[in-house]
């Protein structure tokens, strides 16, 4: 299993976030990644918010591309991609995203 990290700022609006994932690049269109997770709730404030997730079956050898999403009334904010080698033990890797428009 491999930890994801971001740090989500709502800039004022209701927001949440999830990452997503996949072996190739995210930001293509149309987008190849998988949405790995349900969205999570960080709030309306003003604050940067530190959230993790683990994402787990990976295999072994494989390139995977990550990011994390972030929506509120204002848009959605997307991270850039990130790029991890799965290895056999566990490790961890960080993606950044701002909700603020």
């Amino acid at each position: 299993q491999v930890l994801l990290n971001t740090k989500v700022n709502p800039g004022g609006a209701d927001t949440t976030y999830t990452f997503e994932y996949g072996t190739e690049e995210c930001s293509q269109d149309p987008d190849p990644c998988t949405v790995g997770f349900a969205d999570k709730h960080v709030g309306s404030n003003l604050s940067f918010h530190s959230e993790t997730d683990f994402l787990q079956g990976l295999r072994p050898g494989t390139v995977y591309y990550y990011r994390t999403i972030a929506t509120n009334s204002a848009g959605t904010a997307f991270a850039h991609n990130g790029r991890y080698l799965a290895r056999s033990a566990s490790s961890a890797f960080s993606a950044r995203s701002s909700a603020r428009r």
